[in-house]
């Protein structure tokens, strides 16, 4: 506890600079929150232009899946605001200026992503946010305090995953030369989460529930509000839970092993 403490104090030093540095340059700051909201404008026009043709999306109505989306929003922005650097690793490596985080008493994957911080794109968690309570209003959901604790538990849960995924997707470029295709690539995949699962063919339903748990990111949590049940059952949380472990487990554990085959500059 001791030294979670000390990590937590060190973040919080670490992250006021940066975002006072960030501060400085405020027109910057505002064009890229406007681009969040744009991009969050067009992917609901684009829900909106589908459902001028038909009524339901494998049995899932609009505000249905405007939850879902907005449930996905607010789990990916942990990984955009805490995790974001991992989109730079590649000039990082490339040019040398991971060897720094070697030099540094801390954790190097803690070391490494407290570098930066993405204030922009909590803009993008309040949009899901606002997402997710006005779809709930439109559905007449009835929220309950174990309701919302659950909420947040499973929210947390697909937010690490989602960080997991693309953390081990980004350390594989301690290894190839260009680990932005592979998170290009993973970021387009994830785009799939948006839909619910069950439009997709039983080979795909089980490589994204357990191969590339994208299910997890958006679709099962989501399934548990808006449909009254994940499952009938909470064993699929507590499958939640298992899968949010081994993956965060899993991403740890091959970013510091990666950054011991790291041997330099253009490697």
């Amino acid at each position: 506890m001791k030294r979670l403490r000390y990590y937590v104090k060190i973040y919080m030093i670490l992250a006021s600079r940066y975002v006072k540095a960030r501060m400085e340059y405020k027109t910057d700051f505002l064009i890229s929150m406007f681009g969040i909201f744009l991009e969050n404008i067009l992917s609901l026009a684009f829900y909106s232009v589908i459902f001028f043709q038909v009524k339901q999306i494998g049995e899932w109505n609009y505000y249905e899946l405007v939850f879902m989306y907005g449930f996905m929003v607010m789990a990916s922005s942990f990984f955009h605001v805490f995790f974001g650097n991992m989109f730079n690793l590649k000039a990082y490596l490339i040019n040398g200026d991971f060897t720094k985080f070697y030099f540094r008493p801390l954790n190097i994957l803690f070391s490494y992503v407290s570098e930066t911080i993405d204030i922009k794109s909590i803009f993008q968690f309040v949009i899901g946010a606002f997402l997710l309570i006005t779809s709930s209003c439109e559905l007449n959901l009835k929220w309950t305090w174990s309701g919302v604790m659950l909420l947040c538990i499973l929210l947390i849960s697909s937010a690490i995953i989602i960080t997991s995924v693309m953390t081990i997707c980004a350390s594989f470029g301690f290894w190839v030369r260009d680990p932005s295709v592979i998170m290009d690539f993973m970021l387009k995949i994830k785009d799939y989460s948006k839909y619910p699962l069950s439009i997709y063919n039983p080979i795909l339903r089980i490589v994204f529930t357990f191969v590339i748990p994208l299910g997890f990111m958006s679709y099962y949590p989501s399934l548990r509000f808006v449909k009254g049940m994940f499952f009938l059952n909470f064993k699929w949380v507590m499958l939640q839970l298992i899968i949010t472990v081994i993956l965060f487990l899993g991403a740890t554990r091959i970013f510091i092993q990666g950054s011991k085959f790291y041997d330099g500059v253009g490697h």
